[in-house]
């Protein structure tokens, strides 16, 4: 029987760690509705469970997708707010998603637009945000 040991969202196209199932409620993952950054089902980003044990779960993948409630952003990580980035400078990320989320294809690419969640819990009223990796492991 499978453990889960995480859920996460994940932005890449068809690329996505072998040891990580989409949650679309069979093989005993849960089933969660991906959450679509625009009208169609393409650019839809997904939740996927880690399965077993990951050898790589202490490093993120490039595409992971995380919920943040911290005031600042880690490094090697992006908000999920409709940036677009240097195709030069992010080129395994561009390989992952191309123009899904905008850019030119030429010189930039875009990264998923995503709102905040409020956080009521929060005394200063930083909302729980989106985080894109860019810098980590090439889902294999």
């Amino acid at each position: 029987m499978s453990t889960i040991n995480k859920i996460c969202l994940y932005a890449g196209r068809g690329h996505y760690p072998s040891s990580w199932k989409k949650c679309n409620g069979k093989d005993g993952v849960p089933k969660l509705d991906p959450i679509k950054v625009y009208d169609d089902d393409y650019s839809a980003i997904h939740y996927y469970c880690g399965i077993n044990d990951d050898e790589y779960a202490a490093e993120p993948f490039l595409g992971q997708i995380l919920t943040f409630a911290g005031s600042f952003v880690p490094q090697d990580w992006v908000l999920c707010d409709g940036r677009l980035l240097s195709i030069n400078e992010y080129s395994a990320v561009f390989a992952l998603i191309g123009t899904t989320y905008g850019g030119d294809g030429m010189r930039t690419f875009g990264i998923p637009k995503i709102p905040n969640i409020p956080n009521p819990k929060d005394p200063k009223g930083n909302p729980i945000r989106y985080i894109f990796c860019v810098r980590g492991m090439f889902p294999m």
